[in-house]
């Protein structure tokens, strides 16, 4: 992969993580195991050619990653809402069941 494809493969990848934020924000569940193999593929490419690249390369492609990196921690705290929110849903508080047997 030549930085081009690099940059480009980063943009797909911040797209899927955009995807996966809006089915989360519509109360929807993602599963981000195809996140993980994207992540795995591009450092994997990026380790490959590191001595290859020039420097101005690498900092687009530094930009490029650490960009990606924000929106996976913007996607993490979305899915711990998510993950909290269905938790305290479940919870069914004593008095409430008890109300609900003596209606």
């Amino acid at each position: 992969m030549i930085i081009k494809d690099n940059i480009e493969y980063v943009d797909n990848f911040q797209n899927l993580i955009a995807k996966s934020r809006a089915i989360i924000a519509d109360g929807h569940f993602v599963d981000i195991s195809e996140l993980k193999q994207h992540v795995h593929c591009l450092f994997g490419e990026i380790k490959k050619q590191h001595g290859n690249l020039l420097n101005a390369d690498t900092d687009k492609l530094k930009a490029a990653v650490e960009s990606s990196l924000n929106e996976l921690d913007h996607l993490e705290k979305e899915m711990e809402s998510q993950h909290n929110n269905l938790f305290i849903e479940s919870k069914v508080l004593p008095r409430t069941a008890t109300a609900a047997y003596k209606s």
